[in-house]
Parts: structure tokens; C-alpha cells; sequence
């Protein structure tokens, strides 16, 4: 898996000088990989990791464990 990603930003802080709050989009690049292993006739259990690269050196790391049925 490979593309394109988009994420928002938001905080909020509250302090002697008021509220101040930012928000800001960040854009970038997705790749990931993962697997699936059946368990008898209809079932599966499985995982993902994925990485997420955004402007201004923002990155996110994910891991995804999947269990399911198949009808």
C-alpha cells in the first residue's frame, strides 16, 4: 500500500493572555504492508503497519491487528 495522506492538526491552549488556538493541515506520503492468516474454513486474524510521512518533518507510526469472518 502507497499514497497519498492527509492529516489536521488543532490545540488549544488557555493561558493569562486568552484562548490561542491553531490549526493547520499537514500533507504527505503513506506506505504500508501487512498479512492475513486464516484460521479454519471462514476466519481470519491478521495485521498492518503503516507510516505516514507529513510536511515539516511530522510522522505518525501504526500497527492494526485484524480478526474476522468471512460469509
Amino acid at each position: 500500500m502507497r499514497g497519498y495522506t492527509n492529516t489536521r492538526f488543532s490545540a488549544t491552549t488557555v493561558g493569562p493572555a486568552g484562548t490561542i488556538r491553531v490549526r493547520d493541515n499537514f500533507g504527505g506520503f503513506r506506505v504500508g504492508a501487512g498479512g492475513q492468516y486464516e484460521v479454519g474454513a471462514n476466519n481470519f486474524v491478521g495485521g498492518e503497519y503503516r507510516y505516514s510521512n507529513y510536511e515539516d518533518g511530522v510522522s505518525r507510526h501504526q500497527l492494526v491487528a485484524t480478526i474476522g469472518a468471512r460469509f
